[in-house]
């Protein structure tokens, strides 16, 4: 595992400004870069339930996490939902994604029609997260990396998440908090 983390290590650093973190399958967070720390202290005021601290899926579901500034929160919920029951129908029914995706859709205020996926649509391949707190508007959206050929079964059960600034002012705030933390 040592090369595979160095390469995780690497693509992490060299993706700063922005934001990246390594995920496992069940979506918890295994490592991030300095600009996905700072993202996530700007709208997650610590302590915090460090259950659903460290899984990215639970700190955009749970209403005391991520959830009250994402404008478009229903959107991308709706997205993600769609995207973790594909991928629960390809593994056994306990899988981990079923576990998380019963998980998510118990949160208060996830709409009852989101537990009805139509696979007859096509999925979507992106969308922008819009989030908002006190005046500041970032708008990221993301790519999933996986290993091609992974070295061993830990390594394929990874994923980088890499965060992009969908907006000119969102690139702007991500570089501005890079250049503060540095100084």
């Amino acid at each position: 595992m040592q090369p595979v983390r160095h390469a995780f290590d690497t693509i992490l650093s060299h993706h700063e400004p922005y934001p990246a973190i390594v995920l496992t399958r069940a979506w918890d967070i295994v490592t991030m870069n300095n600009a996905f720390t700072r993202l996530f202290a700007f709208f997650i005021k610590l302590p915090f339930d460090p259950i659903v601290a460290q899984n990215v899926m639970h700190s955009l579901f749970h209403p005391q996490g991520v959830r009250p500034y994402v404008t478009n929160w229903e959107e991308v919920a709706g997205f993600l939902i769609d995207r973790l029951y594909r991928e629960s129908i390809v593994e056994l029914e306990t899988s981990d994604s079923r576990k998380l995706l019963d998980a998510l859709l118990a949160y208060p205020g996830v709409p009852s029609r989101m537990r009805e996926v139509d696979l007859s649509k096509a999925p979507r391949v992106c969308i922008t997260v819009n989030l908002e707190k006190n005046g500041t508007r970032l708008d990221l959206f993301s790519t999933l990396t996986t290993l091609g050929t992974p070295l061993d079964v830990t390594a394929q059960e990874l994923r980088i998440e890499s965060y992009f600034p969908a907006d000119e002012a969102t690139g702007e705030w991500l570089r501005k908090s890079a250049a503060s933390a540095a100084n």
